[in-house]
């Protein structure tokens, strides 16, 4: 008779290679001891450190199978969402590109408004549009036009403020 189960798995873990040892010998001189303890840490992926099922290779196994399912669905949201989109877009009308800090944005937009938005915006001053800027969460626009705003303005101490406000949401 050759070592217990438990050393088996032990050796298994630990000493693979005179697991591999034991495993030859007890093939050749004892068949049925080696069919009956050796074989199944083989022939079983699962069976892990003390025969028991479900151990790490499983769960190794498991996570993978989780992974590949959770990146196939991903795959298939982006995609759907993505078509559900341009099926909109052809139906509602002008879509233009609109640049903001890299990062391009599909917006529906109405020349009619473009013109009215683009001739306000032109006939503000630099508090007005920073402040503009600063409520849409563009602060780095909002901080260019506020430090433009000239001492003798009257919303000079509020761009001030403003800009203090700025320094403090970035951090500094």
């Amino acid at each position: 008779m050759g070592p217990s189960k438990e050393e088996l798995a032990n050796y298994y873990k630990n000493n693979r290679k005179y697991f591999d040892e034991l495993a030859k010998h007890f093939k050749q001189t004892d068949p049925e001891y080696y069919s009956q303890f050796i074989a199944p840490f083989y022939s079983n992926p699962f069976i892990t450190v003390g025969g028991k099922k479900g151990g790490r290779p499983a769960i190794a196994l498991f996570a993978a199978m989780l992974l590949v399912f959770v990146a196939g669905a991903g795959i298939f949201f982006l995609v759907n969402q993505k078509a559900k989109i341009e099926s909109n877009d052809d139906k509602n009308g002008i879509e233009k590109n609109i640049d903001a800090d890299d990062n391009d944005v599909n917006e529906k937009i109405d020349p009619v408004k473009i013109l009215d938005t683009l001739s306000s915006i032109k006939n503000l001053g630099d508090y007005e549009k920073g402040i503009m800027y600063y409520n849409l969460g563009d602060f780095k626009k909002a901080e260019k036009y506020l430090q433009k705003v000239p001492e003798n303005d009257i919303f000079y101490k509020e761009a001030k403020e403003k800009l203090k406000e700025i320094k403090k949401k970035k951090g500094g």
